[in-house]
């Protein structure tokens, strides 16, 4: 019996011989010549984690995304990273406030992602991404909040005028002060007369 000669060799030779591995990718080919890549393009800029925060929290976090590929943005009011446990050595005297605290900038400075701005925060904008700092704001990706701690007085509000807290270097040396100078300033103050202080 007699084949066509189209048909005779290798079955591969024809297209609609083809395995269906060869086909699906065929389709494939094609498909993306006419629509363009599937993939998702890749990211030109990293993407911005901004904190909010120099403390324990803010610190570690930043630490953690040392290497990873974004951008790190901390925002606090103050340029230094204050360890609260060793506070109450500074208002008793032992410690100066230079040797409980350190630029935040110092500890990150290894990091090459991670950038520290100095500023107040006043709100977030979550439907625009945006950290608000007064009258300037700053977009983000991924927020993390490490705003601190703050002290409960178990709904008596009126003990904050009388109870002495110490969550800053401020308090501390307010603390000492109490403790060294209030003393000696307590017995003088009546030697002191005002009225006839002569100018």
């Amino acid at each position: 019996m007699r084949t066509c000669s189209r048909f005779s060799g290798d079955s591969r030779d024809h297209p609609m011989e083809r395995p269906a591995a060869g086909i699906l990718r065929e389709r494939k080919r094609l498909m993306t010549m006419e629509n363009g890549p599937t993939r998702r393009p890749e990211r030109s800029t990293p993407p911005q984690v901004v904190i909010v925060g120099g403390g324990f929290g803010g610190l570690f976090a930043a630490r953690a995304l040392g290497r990873a590929p974004v951008r790190v943005t901390i925002v606090d009011r103050q340029n230094y990273h204050l360890f609260r446990p060793m506070l109450y050595q500074v208002a008793t005297g032992l410690l100066s406030a230079d040797e409980v605290s350190e630029p935040i900038r110092s500890i990150l400075r290894r990091q090459k992602n991670t950038d520290v701005l100095m500023a107040e925060v006043t709100g977030v904008d979550t439907q625009n991404r945006r950290v608000l700092m007064g009258s300037d704001s700053l977009s983000y990706d991924y927020l993390i909040l490490a705003t601190g701690i703050h002290y409960n007085y178990f709904g008596h509000d009126e003990w904050k005028e009388n109870a002495a807290s110490l969550t800053s270097v401020g308090d501390a040396a307010y603390s000492w002060c109490l403790r060294s100078v209030a003393p000696e300033w307590g017995a003088r103050r009546e030697q002191y007369q005002p009225d006839t202080v002569t100018r």
